[in-house]
Parts: structure tokens; sequence; C-alpha cells
């Protein structure tokens, strides 16, 4: 078995290549064969929580394991620490050990590219990044791979993470500027990424016409990162609410469950890829997890590896 750390993990997942992966998966018929149990949530001491995501197709099963703890200080320990196992069906061969919190960073900010490319409009002005943590770093170098996009805004609680991140970012050619009122550019931007693990709505309310927010961070009902108001702006008939997963949704998006919806208006990823809606208004696409992603970005990883049966 291959043992991976996190640079030689991200090295064998190019963004678009999962991108076009996750696309290719949603839009076949069958989902390529993949069947997805569902994954396990268990509440661990010290505020902290277990995810077991299983997966598998004709060729891999993986499994992740995630631990998440709000509370730790990212300067000493990540708040998302993961293992993602990959073994061959046909034979029980173990394949692989990725560094599961790289495959959950870009995995993540792949599903976003592809709803981002499907239903956004063309970005033509700077996006707003709230949030300074590993997704948020992971949504930017998206951005700039697919996009072209070379100038973000970023808002975050943590001005010293956000600083780091800045100066991380800046010799790839993407250059963060801060910004400690997002109010102040929502309205202009195109695009809204919302990562952080908020309880409290943290995206603007006043966003303009035609703008997408995608919503990768909260994934307890206790957490929120859109207010109501746009939850509610985003079921009108000439807007869009878009969710990776449904069942997921249903029980870990705060940000939809405290706005009490009618899940009937909800659309999926692959439902909407498959039969898109025109939309003038507002899109609002919100992720929270789905061991099918991890899969696909598995699959990209075996191809790339050479590994492939």
């Amino acid at each position: 078995m291959q043992r991976l750390d996190a640079k030689q993990t991200a090295s064998c997942l190019p963004y678009l290549q999962v991108v076009d992966e996750l696309d290719r998966l949603l839009k076949c018929d069958d989902l390529g064969h993949a069947t997805v149990p569902e994954r396990q949530v268990l509440q661990l001491p010290f505020d902290g929580s277990l995810l077991l995501m299983p997966a598998f197709d004709h060729d891999i099963a993986i499994i992740k394991l995630a631990t998440v703890h709000s509370n730790n200080d990212p300067s000493e320990r990540p708040a998302v620490q993961a293992d993602l196992f990959v073994t061959r069906v046909s034979n029980g061969e173990r394949l692989l050990h990725l560094d599961g919190s790289v495959v959950t960073a870009i995995r993540t900010a792949a599903l976003s590219m592809l709803a981002i490319r499907s239903f956004g409009k063309p970005i033509r002005r700077s996006p707003l990044i709230i949030g300074s943590g590993v997704q948020a770093r992971s949504h930017l170098i998206a951005l700039h791979d697919i996009f072209k996009i070379d100038h973000a805004y970023l808002s975050s609680r943590n001005r010293s993470t956000a600083d780091s991140l800045r100066q991380e970012l800046a010799p790839l050619g993407i250059e963060v500027e801060w910004t400690d009122d997002p109010n102040r550019v929502a309205e202009g931007a195109p695009l809204i990424v919302a990562a952080t693990d908020s309880v409290r709505p943290v995206v603007p309310e006043a966003i303009g016409k035609g703008t997408m927010v995608v919503a990768v961070g909260a994934f307890k009902p206790n957490m929120s990162e859109v207010p109501i108001s746009l939850v509610h702006r985003s079921l009108a008939p000439d807007s869009q609410l878009i969710v990776d997963n449904l069942e997921g949704a249903q029980k870990e998006a705060g940000d939809l469950l405290q706005a009490n919806i009618d899940w009937t208006k909800v659309r999926t990823l692959r439902e909407s890829l498959r039969n898109p809606k025109s939309v003038t208004d507002m899109t609002l696409f919100k992720s929270v997890g789905n061991g099918l992603w991890d899969l696909a970005a598995c699959r990209v990883a075996v191809a790339n590896l050479g590994l492939s049966s």
C-alpha cells in the first residue's frame, strides 16, 4: 500500500481533473455503479465529532475517517483531521493511504467549482471569500486554477490566519485583499464563498442580483453561514437552491434547517446538472459533503498513480 503525505496527495489530484470526474459521475445514469452508504457522524467528548464515510464502485472501495474539533487552536492542530484508505474491490488489495484532509479540501472545492461552472455567471469581478481556514484556501486556489481569478476579497474573524493565507497565496499569483466589513464588497461580488464553522450567519443579506453564494462550512444543525432571508430568497421562482445531496442536507445543513424551508423546492446538484433551470436572481449552493465526492477524487488519484485495474 502506498502512503501519500499531504503534498503527494495534492499532486495527484489536480482540481480540473476532479471537477471533470465529478461532472461525469453525476451525469451517469447509474452514478458510475457507485454505492454510498449513509455517512456516520458520532459525537465525541470535548465537543468533537467522528465522521465515517464509505463508498465503493466496481473498481475501488474507500473509507474516510475524519475527526472535527472546532475548538482546536489552528496554530497547534487543525480542526479537521482525516485519513482515507483505498482498496481494490476485486481482491481486497490495499492500494492507497491518502491524506484525508487534503482530499476533503480538494474535492469540496472541486464540487463548488463544478456548481459555479454550471450555474454561476462568468466571474468578471473579485469574489468574496468568508473564512481563512483550509476550505477558504482550497477554494481560492481552485478559483485561480480553473477560472484564472487572481484577486479576491477575504473576510475572517481571525485576522492572523487571514494574513498568513494572504502571504502563502501571493507567490501563486493570487492577490487576497483583506476586508473587515464584508457588507462593503458583497453587493458587487459575483460570487460569495462561505467556509466557516459559524453558528451565526456570516454572509451579508444585501447581495446583488445574479450573485452566486456557495456555503460549504456549516455541517451541523446548529451551524449557519447564510441568513434566513437569503435562504428564502433562493427559493423564489427566479432563483434556485441547490444542495450537494438531499439526505445529508436534511440532517446537517443548519442554514436550511433553521430557515424551516419547503424541501420540495430544493434541487440536488445531480438533478440540476441533468436538468438546468433558468435563473435571473441568485443561486445558493449548499454543500455538506458525501462519500461520493471522495470516491470521485480517489478515482482520479488511482488513475494518475497508474493503479487502475
